[in-house]
Formats: structure tokens, sequence, C-alpha cells
């Protein structure tokens, strides 16, 4: 028999046929284990696992106690194991039992290899749960509040010209929150900004919106967050007004409830918190502005996280990541059995291949320039790659290689995540007559625009786009990253790079430029 359990507080362990658990031993009622280990039945007593818990021994320390049993086992047949009363006292005190029987194993050692992987997998949720809750980030205790802060920021000013500056952050008006960032991640769409490639980019501005924070001060009417909750900003805010028709509907996550005054680098009032040494205002970006050790932000663009969640690690919800997974969850709605193709390997495809997965796609057909992303498209769930530079037929483009070469009528759905223009045209021609949909997710440069002939349309294939994943920042943000903490979504993979303080930030965009960086995070305390 082999038995798993995690204290949560404590340690855990995988228990075969007998063993010792840290303050609660699992041993089920057998003579022979008794009397050999401890001498006698009587003193097994007090290692009884069934006794234990019916004692209350141990009550609330496990969400779960797994238990796999072969179903010819002789200790099981001679009744010197015996798992239904050990689940009959778990049922009387309500304590959660996964029993498994593994019909055909005895007691051997084939019995346990059926198993182990099962209890190291149960393991390392719980205990990725314990150790997250042990690195708590925390905001120490300040007197600022009401205050101006003086403090860090990679302040952007022109194209191709971002450095660290001493600034002055404001203290939040009504509706606002100022928040210390603990760690930031760099997104392409912050280098699209600084490359002078946004036409809503403003200069001078503190760029970044991929982040996570702990909330330091709230302004007047804000009910939402407190002064040291952590936090996830979002770019695209969320009302939640019972009067906004985009926050009511469960069609789109596009709440312009502050859309004019953050394309106007402004807070909602019209003015900015933002000064330098000069006293000169700078403009904000994305309504976050996280390349800063502190910012402030609207209340209805803080998605409210778990405490113990690492912020380091949590701050990809804010953009990249999210934008990929609900990509295929929420705007295509990605179904079992179907076919894929995603077009460019960064952060943004590869969660596109690992929502695909996730959803059931039988097949995934990764594409990129650049070879060397295939390995991690691979892990992540793609069946086939292709080298759109130098792995085509002769006479071929992308789209007709996919579409009767690898396919015979194209795909399913494909997604583009690289911003250019003929890439999105190669993403659409290459999705299934019929029915097939093809989702813009990648921006494009400013004046670009889209193009194909309108009988790709006319023979059945949808294209779309999506922003932030069809995610609502303050309602789904914290159910992604509760999926991440119980270990359904991992996300630790996509960070290649890490950095310490915000005057390390050109260093993480010379990485994002390397080819081999998919999110490099800049922690700032």
């Amino acid at each position: 028999m082999g038995v798993s359990a995690c204290q949560a507080k404590g340690g855990g362990g995988i228990l075969y046929f007998f063993g010792v658990l840290t303050k609660l031993s699992y041993i089920f009622r057998r003579k022979k284990a008794f009397t050999g280990y401890l001498g006698s039945v009587k003193a097994g007593e007090a290692h009884d696992a069934t006794l234990l818990l019916a004692s209350g021994a141990g009550k609330g320390s496990f969400d779960d106690i797994l238990i796999d049993q072969g179903s010819v086992d002789d200790f099981l047949s001679s009744g010197q194991l015996q798992p239904q009363a050990f689940t009959a006292a778990a049922s009387a005190v309500n304590q959660t039992v996964t029993y498994n029987l593994r019909e055909g194993y005895d007691h051997g050692y084939n019995f346990v290899s059926s198993f182990a992987s099962s209890h190291i997998e149960f393991h390392s949720k719980r205990m990725k749960k314990q150790v997250n809750a042990i690195r708590v980030d925390s905001l120490p205790p300040t007197d600022m509040t009401g205050k101006v802060i003086e403090c860090k920021a990679m302040v952007a000013r022109g194209v191709k010209n971002m450095s660290c500056e001493t600034i002055f952050v404001s203290p939040p008006k009504a509706g606002e929150v100022r928040v210390k960032v603990v760690a930031n991640a760099l997104c392409h769409t912050d280098i699209y900004t600084l490359d002078g490639l946004d036409p809503e980019g403003l200069f001078p501005a503190i760029l970044g919106h991929e982040a996570g924070c702990i909330v330091e001060s709230v302004g007047e009417g804000v009910t939402t967050v407190k002064p040291g909750d952590h936090v996830v900003p979002g770019y695209t805010p969320q009302c939640n007004k019972p009067d906004c028709i985009f926050c009511m509907s469960s069609k789109t996550n596009l709440c312009p409830a502050i859309r004019s005054t953050q394309g106007q680098g402004v807070m909602p009032d019209g003015t900015t918190r933002f000064k330098d040494k000069d006293g000169k205002e700078i403009f904000h970006f994305m309504g976050c502005s996280t390349m800063a050790e502190y910012t402030v932000l609207a209340e209805i663009s803080c998605a409210k996280i778990p405490k113990e969640a690492p912020l380091d690690k949590c701050c990809l919800f804010g953009c990249g990541v999210s934008t990929g997974l609900g990509a295929v969850w929420n705007t295509c709605k990605v179904e079992k059995g179907a076919s894929v193709a995603v077009f460019g390997l960064g952060a943004v495809g590869l969660s596109v291949v690992q929502g695909a997965k996730m959803a059931g796609a039988s097949r995934i057909i990764a594409v990129d320039v650049n070879p060397k992303k295939f390995e991690a498209a691979i892990k992540l769930g793609a069946t086939d790659c292709v080298d759109s530079m130098n792995g085509l037929p002769e006479g071929k483009t992308v789209q007709q290689y996919i579409a009767g070469g690898l396919t015979k009528w194209g795909v399913d759905y494909s997604f583009d995540c690289t911003g250019i223009v003929s890439v999105m045209r190669a993403a659409l021609e290459c999705s299934h007559r019929g029915w097939g949909t093809s989702c813009v997710i990648g921006v494009a440069a400013s004046g670009h625009e889209l193009s194909t002939r309108p009988f790709q349309l006319v023979t059945g294939r949808v294209w779309k786009g999506t922003a932030f994943g069809g995610w609502k920042t303050r309602t789904d943000v914290p159910k992604l990253v509760d999926s991440y903490m119980s270990g359904e979504l991992p996300i630790d993979q996509y960070i290649t790079h890490n950095f310490s303080g915000v005057d390390k930030t050109n260093d993480a965009v010379h990485a994002l430029h390397s080819g081999t960086c998919l999110r490099a995070v800049c922690k700032y305390c």
C-alpha cells in the first residue's frame, strides 16, 4: 500500500507499506508490522492511523490523503491491511481521502512503480504552496501616506532613450491606488513603444505594465483594495458598474471607463502623478507605468491576488501569458481534438501552445523563423514545428505548406503572435476552408494595414482579434493566479532571465532583443 499526505504546516512524505510521517504515522492495522517494528500490536496502537483519525489527531492538517492499494495484495486478503476501516474513520471526521484500488497488483515493486509519479505530483503541488507561503513579499511600514514619495524609475525620454532617474510620485487621488512595485516583467509592447512604433506613444514616459505590486496607500472612495494587499495591475480596466455594457457583457473585456485618458498618458482626472527632479511632469503608460519603484493606478485596474502568490512570478499574468491563454480559451474557445497553428514563439506564442494543449488540441503546429525556439514549443505541446524562413518546400508559402502539405484543408484555428501583417495574412490563409478561425494577437506597427483576398472570408474563414485574451482583469486574473498556485497552470518556464533593481531594466531590454529571452523579470526589492 502507498499512502501520501502533506500537512498544511510541517512536512510531508510518501509511504510505501510502513513508514513514518512528520507528526502523524499512517500505518494500517498490520499485525506483522506492529509486532516486528514495535514489539506488539498494543504498542502499535499509538501509531494506528485509523485510531488516530478517530481521536481527532491531525484534524484540519491535510486537504487530502492519497492511498493506492493493490487488489491482490496478500496483506489485504489476510486482513492485515484494512483501508476500509481507515476511510470510514476519515469520513467520520470529514477528512478527504482519495482511495485508488489498482487491479491486478500485489505487494511488489511493480505496484510501487504504478503509483509513485502520482504521489510525487500530489506532494509537489502542496509543498509549492508551503514554499510560497514562507516567502510572502511584504511592504515595510511607512509614514508616507498622503505625502510625495521619492524613488527610482526608468524614464523614457524619447525613441530608444531610457535611463534610470529619480522621480517624485504624488499621493493617490479619489479612486486611485499607490503601489510599491515588487517585480516587473519586460514585455515586447514596452519595446514597441520605446522603439517609436506605438501611435499613442508619448515621451517622456515611464513604461512597464506587467508587474506584481503591494498597495502602499489608497485614495478617497477606494473600497476593493487596502494598504498591504497584493495586486497585479491591468492595462485593461474593469469598472464593473451596472450601467457599463462592456463589463456586464460576457462577450468582451474592453471596459472604456478610463480608455481615453489612459491613451493620453494621464490619470482619469487628466493629470499625472509623476514629476522629475526639475518638477516637470512625466506621462503614464497603459495606465500602469511599472518601471518605477512606486506608481499610481486606477482602482479599477487593480487585480487583487493572494499574498502567498509570488509577485515575481505572478507578474506574468499582467499581459503576455494571460493573453495567449485567453486567446485560446476565451476568444476562440478551442475544443478538444482541434488542430492549431501558432505563428511566433515568444512568450505569447508559447502560451498559446500551452493553452491549446490544455484545451485538448490534437495537433499543434508551431511556426517561427528561429528553430532554437522549437524545443520549448515541443515541451509545451507542439506536435509539428515549421521553420518559415528556411524550412519550406521550394516554391511554397508557409500557408500553402500548412494548408495542403501538413494538412489537407488547413487548421481549425490559427494565431498570429508576431504583430507582422504579412504573417497575420498567412495565419488566416492556412486556416480551414469552411470554418477556420484566425486570431490576431500581435500588435502591428503604426500605419500598417491588413490585406487578403475577400474570397478567403467568403469561403468560411473568420478573422478576429483579442485584447488581453478576453480576460476581465479584476475578476479573472485572481483565478489564473489560483490555478498557478494549485499547480494546474505552470508559468515559471517563461522566465528565462532575472535581474535585480529598476536600474537593470536596460539589461532586460538587451536580453529581450537577444532572441533567447521569453520574459526578463526585474525584481525591485
